[in-house]
């Protein structure tokens, strides 16, 4: 997303759940969730959209989410935060979300 109604439209409007990854090209973690990003976002296909949200450009989506540490990723299903992870993420912790996001659109 650009910026917050774009946001709003490819996050919160989104008919799939949407894992969306806050973070800031000025955070060292945050650059390397970049590639954990890419990956995920090949293994998801077309059932989960996956977003990087930079937070120097839509500071107002994450002071929403009253975020205190970057990267945080947030599992969003029909506009909902359904699951935080504050902090760089494992691969292995990212799946599961990637999993439990597919679980929620099926169910």
């Amino acid at each position: 997303p650009r910026d917050l109604k774009d946001f709003e439209k490819q996050v919160l409007d989104s008919i799939k759940p949407v894992i969306v990854c806050f973070a800031a090209d000025w955070s060292t973690p945050s650059m390397k969730a970049n590639g954990m990003l890419e990956r995920l976002d090949e293994a998801s296909g077309e059932d989960v959209v996956i977003a990087r949200v930079d937070v120097s450009k839509i500071p107002e989506a994450a002071a929403h989410y009253d975020l205190f540490m970057l990267p945080t990723t947030i599992l969003f299903v029909e506009g909902i935060a359904l699951e935080i992870a504050h902090g760089l993420q494992s691969f292995d912790k990212l799946e599961e979300l990637l999993t439990q996001a597919r679980e929620e659109h099926q169910g």
